[in-house]
């Protein structure tokens, strides 16, 4: 957790500085097209730089990696982040179509299943559910996978979902940081609490790296999350639970 929240807090002005060179910015309402979807919700009146997710996430595997805990995290997960960084830096630069972003959204979630993450069950107000009505072994290549239906496909949809939900939850300064660590800190809790260490390893970092972050987008913000920040905070939420 300390790990990350310095590498954060060291890296995210730079990222500030990089995101204003490549156009990684958001622009006030008076400075957009009158045509220009979503005008109406754009209340800042400066240009911001857009890549505090980015500082976020390399704070992340930074961290993990300096103490060497990378390699205790599943490789989908690593996929889903690097997935999730690219397909964000381009939304950040271009705005990506939602079409675009949902077909990064479905290789992030589908990074994680394939390396055997899933909802095989849940247990709601007292009722089994079990969502693991099927199980066929597919080869790919150098990788087996388990396909399970159809827990897999609602594991992918409940990522994307999740991903959606943060995103839109970005309304004003500091609320997709704050609120998202809020959760993330209870996760960590109930991951602990069940002797999860790995998991709460990683959980620690987002947390860490989240709220370094977070120091540059509180209100006044100094720099806004982007989609990188706002979509990986929603992934990993996904991933933790």
């Amino acid at each position: 957790f300390w790990m990350a929240l310095f590498l954060a807090i060291l890296i995210t002005p730079i990222m500030a500085n990089i995101a204003i060179r490549i156009g990684a910015i958001d622009l006030p309402a008076h400075l957009r097209r009158r045509s220009e979807p979503g005008l109406k919700r754009n209340v800042n009146s400066h240009v911001h730089p857009r890549l505090g997710g980015l500082g976020m996430a390399i704070a992340i595997l930074l961290a993990l990696t300096i103490l060497g805990h990378i390699g205790n995290v599943n490789w989908g997960i690593i996929v889903g982040i690097l997935i999730v960084i690219a397909y964000g830096l381009l939304d950040d630069v271009k705005d990506l179509k939602f079409k675009y972003q949902l077909l990064g959204q479905f290789l992030a979630a589908a990074a994680v299943v394939l390396a055997g993450i899933t909802i095989p069950s849940i247990r709601f107000a007292g009722v089994f559910i079990n969502f693991s009505l099927f199980e066929q072994v597919i080869n790919l290549g150098n990788l087996v996978y388990t396909f399970v239906f159809p827990a897999d496909i609602i594991t992918i949809l409940f990522i994307m979902g999740m991903i959606n939900f943060v995103n839109w939850m970005s309304g004003m300064d500091g609320l997709n940081h704050f609120v998202t660590a809020v959760a993330s800190f209870m996760i960590l809790l109930i991951a602990i609490d069940s002797g999860n260490i790995f998991v709460a390893t990683l959980i620690a970092a987002h947390l860490g790296g989240n709220l370094g972050a977070a120091i540059y987008n509180y209100p006044p913000a100094f720099i806004f999350p982007g989609a990188i920040g706002e979509h990986l905070n929603g992934f990993l939420l996904a991933v933790f639970a």
